[in-house]
């Protein structure tokens, strides 16, 4: 997760191959191949669902900021805010020698303003709904 820095990383390590760092977890509790299960439970919990969640408010936030005529662009914008912050944050921990860069975080933030930006249009777009019924019954 972006902000904790964790065990599963020697410092300074830079991944820059998709997924390759949850692919161990995955095997392990699909084929039950491993003694670690706990852990890459926990690792896939704690990095995965983790990092997708702390970015949910940000891309939320970001398309009511960011809102235009278009749901369609808003969601594309706050996505593309969340997926330039969480590049901004991956590779500020380049000079941060206790830190790891790893793209997985930063598809996992995207991933997590996405939904976060998709709430928004999704909740706009039923309240839009409702104020044009309301507007039009009177």
């Amino acid at each position: 997760m972006t902000l904790h820095p964790d065990g599963y990383f020697t410092p300074k390590q830079v991944n820059w191959i998709p997924l390759s760092e949850h692919g161990w977890a995955l095997t392990c509790l699909i084929q039950n191949s491993c003694v670690s299960q706990r852990r890459a439970l926990w690792f896939l919990l704690i990095d995965v669902i983790g990092n997708v969640i702390v970015f949910i408010p940000v891309g939320f936030g970001l398309a009511g900021v960011l809102h235009q005529t278009s749901l369609c662009s808003t969601f594309r914008l706050a996505t593309l805010g969340g997926f330039g912050l969480s590049l901004l944050i991956e590779l500020s921990q380049l000079a941060i020698p206790s830190r790891s860069t790893d793209v997985d975080d930063l598809i996992f933030n995207t991933l997590g303003a996405a939904i976060g930006a998709l709430g928004f249009v999704l909740l706009r777009q039923s309240g839009e709904g409702k104020l044009t019924k309301t507007a039009g019954d009177s």
